[in-house]
């Protein structure tokens, strides 16, 4: 089974956000695809 990141196209802003109410709270790598 192949892990799909469903964060792969989000933009920097969201995640942020979405970090800001706890919904993110492990690694963020491989999230925001084309942003270092």
């Amino acid at each position: 089974m192949i892990y799909q990141n469903p964060y792969k196209n989000t933009s920097p802003l969201e995640v942020r956000k979405l970090i800001r109410e706890g919904k993110i709270t492990g690694q963020t790598s491989g999230m925001c695809d084309g942003f270092a």
